[in-house]
């Protein structure tokens, strides 16, 4: 049976009634095979059953006692008189309510009448708790690796309808439309953020323009705006989009955030280190909760993106690295090394044009793949400012093939990846856990693109490894648990990573058999040629990783006993 409001299709049974809050508020009456508008004078010539039926939808567990009614609805009225429109309004909305004739009606009233209350969605269909519900569904597919994008569009479809019961004004109203006003807008973000991820730019746009148009000054949405338009190559319009919001804010007597302050100097001085690379994630951009003084050179993140601003445009600084070259020379990267075995930064910058006079994909992909794996080839061998000098001086690009469906983008995708899994490691080295997790959080992105399990679950382990750092170890367990259900897709080699993180968490948390289990299979899973595993490069595991990790388990385990025997 098709919704005659939203085309969306409801489960079967029917229920006995549908009601829209969203917007023009209606109610519908099923008839044993489609829906039908109840009419005004369906509700006995008053407004009163209306309105005692919207409180009770703004109700928890849409139940309400008989003075919190009274109270709310008729605040200013003799006590007895409110009374009896209470009664008045309840008997006709009874009569409303009854499915068929004869029927018992689905508003209930407690014995005493002391209370009122409606049944569920099963009987009483919401547009409102639908999408809600809705969006508790996709958040359940989504850990699952199912499809969710369809359940977040529909939820949107409802909220897309208005405002919740916009023709009221009680205080009553307001906690529920506020709740409700909440979900839409974080509906919307997420709706704008699936889009973007599928190179949907203009339909994920369009969404973050209603917001802004709704909120001028709301710099979450302006962040991840900007962001999106410079990934389109239209910096300019993001730049003159900031300047409006900085008038606007200006009016108030405000200025922006720190964390918008410096995103806009990154897009100023893009200087071959596009703003997406750190920033075309914007789910993880700090979001706006009030004004705060400028501590943007305090932040550790500010730290290293300049750092790696000062990399990018310091043209007379060589670096001497004699293996490195050799290294980049055998992929037959002439242009990348000078006579004397210097890498300097006027080469790296021939590493565009170079791309681009590759004949096909193939040969793309395996030049951009080659050239990643010696970068963690770098890194493993200590040279990690020459990793990181490269790595940043390639990744735009591949990046760029990686955006735009096309046959080619899975590939791409795979590549950006383990770019980023390797950017992320190299954070860490900064001591820089903001930029690590937002980079972990673009391998998983790029992985996801990629359908490369392996990458997906790489990208996690970078993820909960930070959180470590960060001693969250409520977020380490949670992240750890959305990797488990998929290790027997996994390498050998990664998910003895896996296990090993795992047993530390719990060893951390005193749990001592569960400690046990995940690291004897964490020893069960690791192979015998670890450098033949496919997640060799990113994997970051050994087996004297196993064994520090069991030592580390042991010494968490009797810590813990120690601190238990002190306090007992």
């Amino acid at each position: 049976m098709n919704d005659s409001r939203s085309g969306i299709e409801l489960q079967s049974p029917s229920p006995a009634f549908r009601i829209w809050t969203c917007g023009t508020f209606l109610v519908e009456r099923y008839d044993g095979t489609s829906y039908q508008y109840l009419r005004v004078n369906d509700w006995g010539g008053s407004t009163y059953p209306r309105v005692l039926l919207k409180r009770l939808l703004c109700s928890p567990g849409r139940r309400a006692r008989r003075g919190e009614l009274l109270e709310d609805l008729w605040p200013d009225t003799d006590p007895k008189e409110a009374s009896g429109y209470l009664n008045d309004a309840a008997y006709r909305l009874r009569a409303v309510l009854r499915p068929t004739k004869g029927q018992e009606s689905l508003l209930v009233s407690s014995n005493d009448y002391s209370s009122y209350s409606l049944p569920g969605q099963e009987r009483l269909w919401i547009d409102a708790d639908a999408a809600l519900a809705l969006l508790e569904q996709a958040e359940v597919s989504e850990r699952a690796g199912g499809k969710f994008l369809p359940l977040v569009e529909e939820a949107a479809s409802y909220f897309a309808h208005g405002t919740f019961l916009e023709d009221e004004e009680g205080l009553w109203v307001y906690g529920r439309r506020g709740t409700l006003e909440q979900a839409r807008h974080s509906c919307i973000l997420w709706q704008a953020k699936l889009y973007k991820q599928r190179g949907w730019f203009r339909k994920a746009e369009l969404l973050l323009c209603s917001l802004l148009e709704e909120d001028s000054t709301d710099e979450d949405v302006l962040c991840r705006l900007m962001v999106l338009l410079h990934l389109q190559q239209r910096t300019h319009e993001a730049l003159r989009l900031y300047k409006h919001v900085v008038t606007l804010l200006a009016q108030d007597g405000l200025k922006p955030t720190a964390s918008t302050r410096a995103l806009v100097e990154r897009l100023k001085t893009d200087t071959g280190q596009p703003i997406f690379q750190i920033m075309h994630n914007t789910d993880v951009l700090p979001s706006v909760m009030g004004r705060k003084e400028d501590k943007d050179r305090n932040d550790p993140s500010y730290t290293y993106h300049r750092a790696m601003l000062r990399q990018n445009t310091e043209s007379d600084e060589a670096v001497n690295r004699r293996e490195a070259t050799q290294k980049i020379a055998a992929l037959g990267l002439a242009f990348l090394t000078a006579p004397s075995t210097l890498l300097n930064i006027s080469a790296l910058k021939q590493l565009p044009e170079r791309a681009d006079s590759l004949k096909s994909d193939s040969e793309t992909l395996s030049f951009f793949e080659s050239l990643t794996q010696t970068c963690w080839q770098l890194s493993g061998g200590n040279e990690l400012a020459l990793a990181e000098r490269i790595l940043w001086a390639y990744l735009p690009k591949i990046t760029s093939l990686a955006l735009p469906p096309s046959h080619a983008q899975q590939g791409a995708a795979r590549i950006v990846s383990q770019s980023y899994l390797l950017a992320a490691s190299l954070a860490g080295h900064h001591n820089d856990l903001n930029a690590r997790q937002h980079l972990s959080e673009q391998a998983l992105l790029f992985g996801n693109l990629a359908q490369d399990r392996n990458l997906q679950i790489a990208a996690l382990r970078q993820l909960a490894a930070t959180f470590d750092y960060q001693d969250r170890p409520e977020k380490v367990l949670q992240t750890y648990q959305q990797a488990v259900p998929y290790l027997s897709e996994v390498s050998p080699l990664l998910r003895s990573r896996i296990y090993a993180g795992v047993s530390g968490i719990y060893a951390q948390m005193g749990q001592k058999q569960e400690t046990i289990r995940y690291i004897g299979l964490a020893y069960e899973s690791f192979p015998e040629k670890p450098e033949d595993d496919p997640s060799f490069l990113f994997a970051d595991c050994g087996y004297f990783t196993l064994t520090l990790w069991e030592g580390l388990n042991h010494f968490e385990l009797h810590q813990l006993k120690e601190s238990a025997l002190r306090i007992l």
